[in-house]
Order: C-alpha cells, then sequence, then structure tokens
C-alpha cells in the first residue's frame, strides 16, 4: 500500500511516524521504497528511518513539489520488518513550513 504524508515545520527530534497506522503492525512487512520530497527548497529536509532500531535509510528531499513516480527519488529498500517492530522516522534537518511530503511504499510478507 502507498502511503503519502504530508508535514509542515517539524523540528528535529520529532518523529513522523509517530500516531501513524502504518508505523506498527501485527504482520511481516516490508518498505518496498520511500522517498521524501516537497519542502521549500532542494535538500532544506532530511530524515533517518529505522526499522525497531536499525536505521535503514537516510533521506533527504532532493525535489520540491508534490510526490511524482520518478524513480530516481526512490529509496529501495529491502530490509524486511518483523510483525511488531515499529518504523521511525525522525527528523534530522527541521522540516520548512513549505509541505513535505514522507512516501512510503509498504508491502505485507
Amino acid at each position: 500500500m502507498l502511503y503519502i504524508e504530508s508535514y509542515t515545520s517539524n523540528a528535529v527530534g520529532d518523529n513522523l511516524a509517530n500516531g501513524k497506522t502504518w508505523a506498527k503492525s501485527n504482520r511481516n512487512r516490508k518498505v518496498v521504497r520511500m522517498a521524501l520530497v516537497g519542502g521549500g527548497a532542494a535538500a532544506d529536509a532530511e530524515v533517518d528511518v529505522f526499522y525497531g532500531s536499525e536505521q535503514v535509510a537516510h533521506l533527504i528531499n532532493f525535489k520540491t513539489g508534490a510526490p511524482d513516480k520518478t524513480k530516481s527519488l526512490w529509496h529501495t529498500s529491502n530490509v524486511f520488518v518483523a510483525k511488531n517492530t515499529p518504523i521511525s522516522v525522525p527528523v534530522t534537518n527541521a522540516l520548512s513550513a513549505t509541505a513535505t511530503f514522507l512516501v512510503l511504499d509498504i508491502k505485507n510478507v
């Protein structure tokens, strides 16, 4: 399932996964691909992606505007996420007041 979440003005340390239904599941899953786009300018927002305590990605918004299907923007992930393992997405470079989009393609396995 493709999840597109919009955020504005998040501070360093904020977890973008807080309160999201995709952040924890009682099923095994895999985040097949992910992207961070939008913001006021390219490279003005950064997040890390963790499965449990394992960091699997560092995403930077290399493109402003709404998300699209440009393959070069996608980070591919092949790490298995066991059931009940939380996905967390802490902000490492504060998001601007302009909408920034986190895009996750999550498959149950």
